[in-house]
């Protein structure tokens, strides 16, 4: 019970903080062209960066989920109107992991546009080293969350089942989207042989990439060189 109170509580938080960033849109839609070309050249690095786990059985769909739905070229806000619409009633009968996942999900996608926003912001006061290191770690941490949320999701009885049975209600109420969202992410990590190394591998080259001058020592930890 103190669980699922503190996520409706988490949505509230979110809820508001989703309104804010809807009015920055409706003022400056003329941002989105050069958001997307931002992401484009993100797009490239983050596969550079996670090139070494493309190999690992069963990746290649988890990987393009990440890049094309956790960080998408082109900024849609259908995730947020879901989410402003519908979510606080879906928290009481959604399993708790499903409504986590999406919780984090749609996290992320509001923290990496304000970001993004931020970073083209002609007379925005630039981030400091340190804000930056925090921002981007921040995402990552909400992509490990998104995750781990999915490997509990894939493990949950019957979980297959019951989004293939929810596909005809949602689109009867316009959450396709939504609903094609989460199902896209079940079946991307079902389809990993080993989901826990994936992630685990996933967030260690994700640390590497925010600190550059780290090494990896036999324990498998990074540290920073002191050279």
């Amino acid at each position: 019970m103190a669980s699922r109170t503190e996520t409706k509580q988490k949505l509230v938080h979110l809820q508001q903080r989703l309104l804010l960033l809807r009015n920055v849109r409706d003022t400056d839609p003329s941002r989105m062209s050069a958001l997307t070309g931002l992401r484009a050249s993100n797009h490239v690095r983050l596969q550079s960066v996670f090139e070494p786990i493309s190999g690992l059985a069963g990746t290649e769909q988890a990987l393009r989920f990440f890049y094309e739905e956790l960080y998408p070229l082109t900024i849609s806000p259908w995730r947020d109107e879901q989410c402003l619409r519908v979510l606080p009633r879906m928290v009481s009968v959604m399993p708790e992991g499903a409504t986590k996942v999406l919780l984090a999900a749609i996290t992320l996608d509001l923290e990496t546009e304000m970001f993004d926003r931020h970073v083209l912001a002609p007379t925005g006061v630039p981030l400091d080293a340190a804000a930056h290191l925090a921002h981007r770690r921040l995402q990552l941490q909400l992509v490990q969350q998104v995750g781990q949320g999915l490997i509990q999701v894939v493990r949950l009885p019957l979980m297959g089942s019951l989004l293939k049975c929810a596909k005809f209600p949602a689109k009867a109420k316009g959450l396709s989207q939504l609903h094609g969202f989460l199902t896209r992410g079940f079946e991307a990590f079902k389809a990993i042989e080993q989901p826990d190394l994936f992630m685990e591998h996933l967030v260690r080259l994700g640390d590497a990439n925010l600190y550059p001058n780290a090494k990896c020592v036999e324990n498998d930890r990074f540290i920073m060189k002191t050279d």
